[in-house]
Parts: structure tokens; sequence; C-alpha cells
């Protein structure tokens, strides 16, 4: 859309100012392409980078010489929120909407909220930029509190076309006849194919068909997923790791079977349909460093691949014009999370991997889907942020959801399953007898994962009006700092 080129204009009146710029990116995957073009467009700026990937001493030195007033650009993850540069004019957030944002680690925390309190601590103008913007960012547009400026065309190429495929009638399950044309026309064509998948790995799941067993972490309370490269089961959660087994661990059947699909599986049949064609895979298990990733990213440049299959990460603010079709393997699976704001997560990454075409011409998208009459699907076909957000924002109010409510989620650990739900018990009757006005408490309930690393969990879930003073959540967390951990209107459904 060129939004980048607006934040280069703001940044240009503030540096001329005298000022330092915090450019906050979601990940580090996005830093390669965006330093080059910042460099660029500022020749003779001091440009640097700040990401967990680099050296102690490295994040010492930036440090050091952003506190001197030695940087003029700071571009980084979450984590450059807190290089206490003296003299910040400008806070720009890249992406605003992406739940990478959101640190799923103690201390949690989300980056955006916490540069918003940064900017008004500062007293200085902070850009939120995003094609799919956060329906809590956008409510604010409404009382006022943010100033919106729309760009409704690209200066470079135009918006793809979009075309929803109902997999009800295909028999492959995993990529339809539509789409496999397509892509041959596509790549015949001398372009490139961006097909994104929601998990990685070839199968999400191994089950036995004699007792029904499937096979689990010892770990966590989860499937392992089964990849072929190395013929191993992993959880992605803890890492635990293991090959995979001839017959069932419980009954000693053979009647094993991979079941569900990843990057590694859709890979492998594409590399089927379209023997001579290169294939590049892009997810955790092929790209786990900054340097990886600047090569993958080299790679698609040169076009020394036609296709590129990968997960979360293709759809984060990548540029190549001869992208011209993406395909959207499994949408539905994006809906499915049990969390609040899983209609705008899948939402966002719907429009956002679809923007991935087109950057030079004319680019197409395709959205596979059981459920093409879904309202997020139908907003997504019309590229139709509005109507999205009218729905949303409209639901949201009716359940008392962020953002008319503050969901605060306490997550109580224990050695045994008998000891979390004890401690969920004892916390959630402590919330209810403190009798503050207008709070509603859930459960205590086990989450999704009711066991994550061998402990075990429980959840209480707490609704309080937007503005509710937090205090008796820092008391419990206090009283129990090792049990217990407290998540204030969590994005991405990370529980």
């Amino acid at each position: 859309t060129g939004k980048t080129e607006v934040y280069f204009k703001v940044m240009e009146y503030w540096l001329n100012r005298g000022r330092q710029i915090l450019y906050l990116v979601p990940e580090v995957s996005l830093t390669p392409q965006l330093l080059a073009r910042i460099r660029g467009a500022f020749p003779g700026r001091d440009v640097r980078q700040y990401h967990s990937y680099m050296t102690r001493n490295q994040r010492q030195r930036i440090w050091l010489d952003a506190v001197e007033q030695n940087v003029d650009i700071l571009v980084g993850t979450r984590s450059s929120l807190w290089v206490p540069m003296k003299n910040t004019g400008l806070i720009v957030v890249d992406e605003e909407h992406d739940s990478s944002f959101y640190q799923q680690s103690l201390p949690y925390y989300d980056g955006v909220e916490a540069a918003l309190k940064k900017a008004a601590l500062l007293d200085i103008p902070i850009i939120l930029g995003s094609a799919t913007p956060r329906v809590g960012h956008y409510h604010l547009v409404e009382s006022d509190r943010l100033s919106l400026l729309r760009l409704t065309e690209r200066p470079v190429g135009s918006f793809p076309t979009i075309e929803i495929i109902d997999m009800k009638e295909e028999k492959n399950p995993i990529i339809s006849k539509r789409a496999l044309e397509e892509i041959r026309q596509t790549i015949s064509a001398a372009k490139q194919v961006f097909v994104f998948v929601h998990r990685k790995g070839y199968s999400n799941y191994v089950v036995c068909y004699t007792c029904g067993n499937t096979v689990s972490c010892p770990h966590c309370s989860v499937s392992m997923t089964y990849h072929r490269t190395d013929n191993s089961l992993k959880c992605h959660y803890c890492g635990y790791k293991e090959p995979a087994p001839k017959s069932c661990p419980v009954c000693g059947s053979m009647t094993l079977s991979a079941r569900g699909f990843g990057t590694e599986r859709v890979e492998h049949d594409l590399q089927k349909y379209f023997p001579s064609a290169r294939i590049m895979r892009m997810d955790r298990e092929t790209i786990d460093n900054p340097i990886s990733y600047e090569k993958a990213l080299l790679e698609i440049s040169r076009k020394e691949c036609q296709i590129i299959v990968g997960t979360k990460m293709i759809t984060k603010g990548l540029d190549f014009p001869d992208v011209e079709m993406v395909l959207i393997v499994d949408a539905d699976r994006l809906m499915s999370f049990p969390s609040y704001d899983s209609p705008e997560t899948a939402f966002q990454h719907i429009a956002q991997v679809s923007g991935r075409s087109g950057r030079a011409s004319i680019g197409k998208a395709f959205i596979q889907t059981f459920n093409p009459n879904n309202r997020i699907m139908k907003a997504a076909f019309e590229r139709d942020y509005e109507t999205f957000y009218l729905d949303e924002i409209t639901l949201r109010k009716e359940l008392n959801n962020p953002p008319f409510s503050k969901i605060a989620e306490v997550i109580c650990y224990g050695e045994t399953e008998d000891e979390s739900g004890l401690l969920a018990e004892k916390i959630a009757e402590e919330i209810r007898q403190a009798r503050i006005d207008s709070i509603e408490v859930f459960g205590p309930v086990a989450p999704l994962l009711s066991k994550l690393k061998n402990s075990y969990r429980m959840k209480v879930t707490v609704k309080l009006p937007p503005d509710a003073n937090c205090e008796f959540l820092q008391k419990i967390q206090k009283k129990h700092p090792a049990d217990v951990q407290i998540i204030i209107n969590g994005i991405g459904g990370i529980v």
C-alpha cells in the first residue's frame, strides 16, 4: 500500500530536527529488506538493528550508542522498546496487528500497548501501520483517541483478485484442481507462487487404527507432529523429539497412520504434481535464524525457486514483484482456535498473505475453504475491512469482549493435576470474595494445554471494565510468584 513511504516522510521531518527514530517490526525476519530500504532512503544516517539473535556484546554496544545519541534510527523487535534513546522524536510500529508483538513468555506484555504508553510518557507522535489493524485500535479512531490515515491505492502494481475455492466437492482435501491448474500456469509464465499453510511438519498427529491411541508428548498434553524428513515425532511446545514408532506404544499394533498435514506434506505433494519445479519450504524447521532467512529471501528475489511453501513467516511484509499467485491451503483452520480474537486473527492472516501477490502487476489469491459463506471469508474475498470490523465490534460489544472489557487470564501451575486445580479454586474464590464491582469470574477450567513442560495448568478468567484497576491481580501475583502467571488481553490465543 506504500505505507513505508509515508513513514519515511514523517521520519525525515523529525530527523532533520535532530531527533531519533524507533522503528518497531514484529519479527527479526522483517529487518533485512527493511534495513536496506531505510539505509537507501537515509544515506549518511546511522541506522542500527536490535533483536534477541544478536550477541550480548552487540546489544550492549547499540544500547550505549543509543544513549549517547550516536544512533539516528533504531530498527528492532519489541525488545528495542527498552533501549533508552534519550532524544526519541517518533515511534513507528509497522504491522501493528501482528501477535508477535505480544511477549508470549514471562514477563507477558503487549509491545504495541507499551509503545503507545512510551509515546504518551515522552509526549511524542506514534504511527501504527497495518492493512488489517487490530479491532481494538481501530475502535480508538471512533472515540478520537487515534487519527486515521487511509491509503486506498498501491503506488506500484494493484490489489490482487481474490477467489474462494469450495473444498467440499474436491477429491484432494489438500490442494484443489483449480489451484493446481493456476500454479501450473503461473510457473509456466516464469512467475512465482506463495503457498500458505498454517502449521509446519508433515502430519499433525499419528493415530493407531486398532486402539485409537494418538501418540502424545510425554511432557505436554498435545499430540506430536510427524516430520518425514528425519522420520521423527516432535512436540512444537517443549521441543521433545523421538523417532517415529513402527508400532503402537499402547497396543503394539502396526496400524499407525499419520493424519492431517503441514508445510512438509504440502511441499511433498506439490513436488509430485510439479516434479521439475523448484520448491522452497519456509518454516521454523528450515529457517531458524536471521542469516538463513536472509539467504532464503535472496533466493526468492533471484528467482531460484518457483513455489514457496511457508507458515506465518511468509505473510509478513515481504515484497517480491514476481510473486503473482498466493494460495491459502486451509483457511478454516485459522478460525478454529478457542479465543475471542480468532476471527480477527484469521482475517488478518488471509488478508496479509493475499497481499503478497501483485506487487508489480495483477496478482491472484485463492482461498481454500469448506465454509465459503463464512462472514470472514466474504469480507476477505471483498477485501472489505470495514464490514469485517463492524460485524466484529458489534459481536464483541454483545459479548462484552475487548475493547469493551479487559480480560485477565490467571494460569495456575502445579506438579499434579490436583495441585493446579486446588490453587485455581483458591484464587477464584479470593477474586470472588474481593467483591469488586462489574467483574465476571469464569472457571477454573483446564486450558487448551492442560499440561505444558511437565507442569499441570488450570485457568481462571476474569472480565473487568476496560479502565479497571488491576491492583488485586498484582497482589495475587506477588502472593504466588512461582505458581501463577497473569496475562492481560492476550492476543493470538497464546494460552
